[in-house]
């Protein structure tokens, strides 16, 4: 083997490294602040819900996900100006599809908040 060819093999092998290391970085369990600002999101609040958004729509501390950063911006927008905005940027580059999810989604983030709020008052 040539040495261009070797080095040309070493470096595949170290983007198939990167790529692995990447990859468990960013599926890796949810990060603390992810994990709190759920639950405060659960109990309803609102920039909570916004930082959520933020949080699926970026991938930080959690795998990235437009639909469920839809949702939570959706929740949130209804009193937060931020979350109407973050909302708009996305229903901009999501298809008909997606956003269909993602409302639907929002629907069932609220019911399960009401569901639990409910119970906890009995």
């Amino acid at each position: 083997m040539s040495f261009l060819r070797q080095s040309r093999f070493w470096e595949a092998v170290v983007l198939v490294i990167v790529g692995v290391i990447l990859f468990m970085v960013t599926t890796s369990k949810p990060s603390k602040f992810f994990q709190e600002t759920k639950i405060l999101a659960e109990k309803g609040d609102l920039t909570a819900q916004y930082n959520l958004g933020v949080l699926y729509d970026e991938g930080e501390g959690v795998a990235k996900d437009e639909i469920e950063a839809y949702a939570y911006f959706n929740l949130a927008g209804s009193r937060n100006e931020d979350a109407r905005k973050e909302l708009a940027r996305l229903e901009a580059k999501l298809t008909p599809e997606a956003r269909l999810k993602g409302q639907q989604r929002a629907k069932e983030l609220q019911k399960e908040m009401e569901a639990r709020n409910a119970s906890k008052k009995d």
